[in-house]
């Protein structure tokens, strides 16, 4: 399957699978989201959505990529992360700008330290 799909210039290797212990990593963000509910301080029903929004992008995932994330899937999870980081500060800087608020400027001042922290490590 992996074969039809689409990779762009600059893109990482498609993931691998079939390597001896590989673990899916969508069950254990769940697991963890549980646990920040349960200890409290987010609500119930926030918990439960964002389980629910974890589960569909686990699956659009398995259908882009061939498979659900695993570990040691040949890619690096670090440049994968910082990759999107970088996506995200960029639409957290955009509603920010669209929407201005504390709540907004707060989202943004953090994703943009959390990708300048995963920067700062030896990536390459």
């Amino acid at each position: 399957m992996t074969e039809e799909l689409r990779t762009r210039d600059g893109d990482q290797p498609l993931p691998t699978r079939g390597v001896e212990g590989q673990e899916e990593v969508g069950p254990k963000v769940i697991a963890d989201v549980q646990a920040l509910r349960d200890a409290g301080g987010y609500s119930e029903s926030a918990a439960s959505a964002m389980i629910l929004d974890l589960q569909a992008r686990t699956q659009l995932g398995a259908a882009r990529y061939g498979t659900p994330l695993q570990t040691h899937n040949g890619r690096s999870a670090r440049l994968d992360m910082y990759q999107e980081l970088l996506d995200a500060a960029q639409y957290a800087r955009q509603h920010l700008m669209e929407s201005p608020s504390g709540v907004a400027q707060t989202r943004y001042w953090a994703i943009l330290r959390l990708a300048l922290i995963t920067r700062e490590e030896d990536m390459w």
